[in-house]
């Protein structure tokens, strides 16, 4: 469910229950909270890597020493942290799912999109074949320009160690994930197709994310 979505789940304001969503959003979490009440709003995100390979889903959670990274994370918004959430965090580490909380899930969310949303782009570009180097060179730019966006909205690149990777010359980072593409690991975070690193990369551009960006990594 996007943000858009308001109008459907509006009417839940009459149940008590928490509202925990889990999905991939650049932006809209005030809208969605507002929606639910904030004492039943909260964010997760789950960081398991998964995939059906002939016709079995193979999945592996992200371990917790990729934390500085990110991992499983729970959380509300800034201004207001909901009583229910103690203990969740706990309580998936408990059951195999290293998990942490963030007390700014906004911030999170804009950070992973600005981090994700072009290395998925550049998987569905590379399933067919490695990146051009227009292309590899378009991901670096966009991890620079999405960090900036998240700043510009006035969050904080989060966790802060993940905007490291945008900090070696463009030419380094860009050969870095030209040679990515032509390897597994990239071309993997493809094989869902573009709807996903669409919808993220669209909603960046109305933040103020480049042309040039957006269509080289979202051709047609």
């Amino acid at each position: 469910m996007r943000a858009s979505g308001r109008a459907v789940i509006g009417p839940s304001r009459r149940w008590a229950a928490p509202v925990l969503f889990m999905f991939n959003q650049w932006d809209g979490l005030q809208a969605l909270r507002d929606a639910v009440g904030r004492e039943r709003f909260g964010w997760g995100f789950p960081a398991i890597i998964a995939a059906l390979r002939d016709g079995r889903l193979d999945a592996r959670v992200v371990p917790r020493a990729l934390e500085r990274l990110q991992i499983t994370t729970i959380g509300g918004l800034r201004d207001f942290r909901p009583a229910w959430l103690d203990g969740w965090a706990q309580a998936f580490t408990s059951a195999g799912l290293p998990t942490v909380e963030c007390s700014d899930m906004e911030a999170w969310l804009a950070t992973h999109a600005a981090l994700m949303a072009p290395l998925m782009a550049a998987g569905v570009l590379a399933r067919a074949r490695g990146l051009a180097w227009p292309e590899a060179q378009a991901v670096v730019d966009a991890w620079r320009e999405g960090f900036g966006l998240v700043r510009r909205r006035g969050l904080e690149v989060t966790p802060s160690t993940v905007e490291a990777i945008a900090r070696p010359p463009r030419w380094f980072m860009a050969a870095a994930v030209w040679l990515a593409s032509r390897l597994g690991g990239l071309r993997a975070l493809g094989q869902n197709g573009p709807d996903e690193p669409r919808f993220l990369l669209e909603a960046m551009a109305r933040s103020g994310l480049g042309e040039w960006v957006r269509r080289t990594l979202l051709p047609g």
